[in-house]
């Protein structure tokens, strides 16, 4: 069974309007920044503290809440992460992008509470750093710490770095890697007259 309707005429306004209570917009939005933005905000930066999840009892359902710090340059803020954004991913020292996420001043001080539309979106970064080498992990086969010049330490597929010693020369030397958190996804050896950038 079906029902058929006469044509409607929907004006241009009403559709915007409709898209926007459907999909809201949501300005990416330095961390510095954030207390000031009106309206739903996207964010990006490094994970640098994680709760526990905690569940607590709304109505008839236990509702997931967990507490996420995400630093950029100089600015920290908290997350108030609560059902489906509570269970999102998160690693220590990985960077993270949140959309649709509201301020909120507290007794615990100015923080980001996530809504109903709030995701989570693909962070992948591209840098240029000094490989020094790979070292197994435990209780993880094939996977691998990529060694490189700083603090900083990455992991990635055994068989990539593999390719990656097929066209080295030495050690050490430059790669191009794209990163998901700490994640290397992709990388290749550049020449030496492509290895102006400064690892980092």
């Amino acid at each position: 069974m079906f029902f058929k309707s006469v044509p409607l005429d929907i004006s241009p306004e009403l559709q915007e309007e409709a898209t926007k209570l459907l999909s809201p917009v949501s300005r990416l939005t330095p961390l510095s920044d954030a207390s000031k933005a009106d309206g739903f905000i996207s964010i990006q930066g490094e994970v640098v503290e994680i709760s526990t999840i905690k569940k607590v009892q709304v109505g008839k359902d236990a509702v997931p809440l967990r507490s996420v710090s995400v630093k950029q340059d100089q600015t920290q803020i908290t997350l108030s992460l609560c059902r489906e954004a509570a269970i999102l991913p998160f690693q220590v020292g990985a960077q993270t992008r949140l959309t649709h996420l509201k301020g909120n001043n507290s007794s615990y001080g100015f923080r980001l509470q996530s809504t109903a539309y709030t995701v989570s979106e693909d962070t992948t970064e591209t840098l240029t750093v000094s490989a020094l080498g790979a070292m197994e992990i435990d209780a993880r086969p094939g996977v691998l710490h990529l060694l490189v010049e700083g603090d900083k330490l990455y992991e990635t597929e055994e068989c990539l770095w593999a390719t990656l010693q097929e066209v080295m020369k030495k050690l050490s030397f430059y790669i191009k890697v794209s990163l998901t958190g700490n994640r290397v996804i992709a990388a290749e050896v550049l020449g030496e007259e492509e290895t102006a950038v400064v690892p980092l």
